[in-house]
């Protein structure tokens, strides 16, 4: 299993009924009677170990250290990140998104890049 979380601000939950989370590390998740992907707008935290019933979770703006992402796409080292509508992390620079941090590592698409977390910012279009 590979770590991607560095500190320990961690918490388990369990996850929304019929959503397995298994494989999903890295994912940006939001809580809706249960854990789950985010689609975008409510960020609660990343996943750092995904389960069928209940994973573990980094949440955002009380974690201190770096996290590890999946990249929607290419971003680069400084970009402002939001989460896309399939929970992973794509650049931000304007208009509507929920911000959650800035790049650390450069990245493409899938992989997990690094980056500084940050409580989550809802921009308006």
């Amino acid at each position: 299993m590979e770590i991607i979380a560095r500190e320990k601000a961690l918490v388990r939950l369990a996850n929304k009924a019929s959503t397995d989370l298994s494989g999903k590390e890295g994912f940006i998740a939001e809580y809706d009677s249960g854990l789950k992907l985010s689609g975008g707008t409510n960020a609660l935290g990343v996943i750092t170990e995904g389960g069928a019933t209940e994973s573990d979770v980094a949440i955002l703006g009380t974690f201190d250290g770096v996290l590890r992402g999946k990249a929607a796409g290419t971003i680069a080292v400084g970009d402002k990140l939001k989460v896309d509508s399939n929970g992973k992390l794509a650049a931000y620079t304007s208009g509507a998104g929920t911000v959650v941090g800035v790049v650390l590592q450069a990245g493409v698409a899938d992989e997990l890049v690094e980056f500084a977390p940050m409580a989550p910012e809802v921009h308006a279009a």
